[in-house]
């Protein structure tokens, strides 16, 4: 049986494995991935927070499953909220957050896995949540990347009763030999496969999730839970370099920003050889130039998209099984908010207070409206129609810029998927291009009109790529070593 999957944790891809194994379908083992990253990956993704998901057929039919946070009905005073600074340090640069109470938008998640399991999977719920349920109760041992995250978040972590308990022994970080244990998080998911996704809307966890909010400033009401649900999205269609990329649309933003990004790259001149010389840092700089600023301005970016004829802490699954039917499924919950769901160890998530999602600044959200978000699953396939590959990112505001260059890096030089996926990428935005360890020779002088920023190493500040592709009639998959991803795939007939 072939199939590829490349997730952000081991844990996480032996998941989406297991059910392939036993019969599954993509849906199935992303689904199944999804609730074990919950466990595996718990600064990345929760329960408590959202995403998107990218679903092609082997027929070549293509869904898009858009399950982000919602803003509540009704928004508080400012200074009734909970809005607290949170600066976190990536080595070479700092970038604040926001956490608190008043940060956290109407979780999707559950939603979201619930409407991909009744249209597209084959295996029962219970199924399913067993491979995170074992994880909960025995415990998952975290790779480096998740414990340095526990290290950034440190200055939240810590001040949780919930935190502490979960994250820390003896008031020291878990190390990699200490396993993680969510024995309430098992407890959840053997309710929720029972009852079903109003448990979490309707049930006793949605009234603790009002009451926490209530008590800590919050903004999230019961009808708020109530009234959740997931939304199909009409794809962004884009021919680039003899094939077709679909993306997500608007209101959300990554989606745009890619397809404008793809859409430049394609009419410039063909880029430079070598790759990563000085002339190719040029070559990007100019695809780059202009786009970063628009994801500051939602209008100007819809704006630009029509203009063209085409219309936090993140994790991100890709999956492709034997029948040829392949899910991309991004997934985040920002920094979290520092807060967890009583009896479930569900942090819940800080989405209204990541200044990427709010330009205008924060608290300037709209009433019962899906956020904006820089996730966007992708699909490429051939004229045929037939697969070509699936990917996404984590990675905040650089998610789109990240995506584009994994394509430009597989069509343009051409680069096998592994080595596309973590060859070194740049950034462009407000007056800073910044070069990511393994651009060679590249000076200041080259860039007058902007400041330059050589980064020393390989940073998750550049995102976080997993992606499946089919190569040669094989399958692929690849995982950004970035965020220590790992890919898992047979090559059996």
């Amino acid at each position: 049986m072939k199939y590829a999957i490349a997730a952000g944790h081991e844990a996480t891809a032996r998941a989406a494995e297991e059910m392939l194994l036993q019969g599954g379908n993509a849906a199935d083992a992303a689904i199944a991935a999804a609730f074990a990253s919950w466990v595996a990956e718990p600064l990345m993704t929760s329960a408590g927070g959202g995403g998107f998901a990218a679903i092609h057929l082997p027929n070549g039919k293509q869904f898009f499953l858009d399950f982000f946070v919602q803003t509540p009905r009704e928004k508080r005073a400012w200074q009734e909220v909970d809005i607290r600074p949170l600066d976190i340090h990536f080595g070479d640069t700092t970038e604040t957050f926001y956490i608190g109470a008043g940060t956290t938008a109407v979780p999707g998640f559950i939603d979201g896995l619930f409407t991909l399991h009744h249209r597209y999977a084959s295996l029962p719920m219970q199924e399913l949540v067993r491979p995170a349920c074992e994880l909960a109760r025995e415990g998952v041992k975290l790779n480096p990347f998740q414990i340095y995250c526990i290290s950034l978040l440190d200055q939240m972590l810590s001040q949780s009763e919930t935190g502490r308990s979960l994250f820390y022994r003896q008031k020291q970080i878990l190390s990699p030999e200490q396993p993680l244990r969510m024995s309430r998080m098992c407890n959840f998911f053997d309710n929720l496969a029972r009852e079903g996704r109003d448990f979490f809307y309707l049930g006793e966890p949605a009234q603790k999730l009002v009451q926490l909010q209530k008590e800590n400033g919050g903004q999230i009401k019961t009808q708020d839970m109530a009234g959740y649900r997931s939304r199909t999205r009409h794809p962004l269609h884009l021919q680039h370099r003899g094939l077709n990329i679909t993306t997500f649309p608007p209101p959300n933003m990554g989606g745009p920003l890619l397809t404008l990004l793809l859409h430049r790259m394609h009419h410039r001149p063909p880029p430079p050889q070598p790759s990563h010389s000085p002339t190719h840092a040029r070559w990007l700089f100019e695809a780059l130039r202009g786009i970063s600023r628009l994801k500051h301005d939602r209008q100007a970016l819809y704006q630009a998209l029509q203009n063209t004829s085409l219309w936090g802490n993140t994790t991100h699954i890709s999956i492709l099984d034997h029948k040829g039917m392949a899910i991309s499924l991004t997934s985040s919950n920002g920094e979290g908010c520092g807060l967890f769901i009583p009896d479930t160890d569900i942090q819940l998530n800080n989405m209204m207070g990541e200044p990427a999602l709010l330009p205008e600044g924060l608290h300037s959200w709209q009433n019962d409206e899906r956020l904006p978000s820089m996730m966007c699953p992708t699909l490429v396939c051939l004229p045929s129609g037939k697969l070509h590959s699936a990917l996404g990112s984590a990675g905040a505001g650089r998610i789109p810029f990240a995506i584009a260059q994994v394509i430009h890096f597989m069509l343009d030089y051409p680069t096998p998927l592994v080595k596309a996926v973590n060859a070194a990428r740049t950034y462009l935005h407000r007056g800073l291009f910044e070069l990511e360890k393994g651009f060679e020779m590249v000076h200041p002088d080259d860039f007058p009109e902007v400041n330059l920023r050589p980064w020393s190493k390989k940073s998750l500040y550049f995102g976080g790529v997993n992606a499946v592709a089919i190569e040669n009639n094989r399958f692929i998959a690849a995982a950004d070593a970035r965020r220590e991803g790992v890919a898992l795939f047979a090559k059996l007939n």
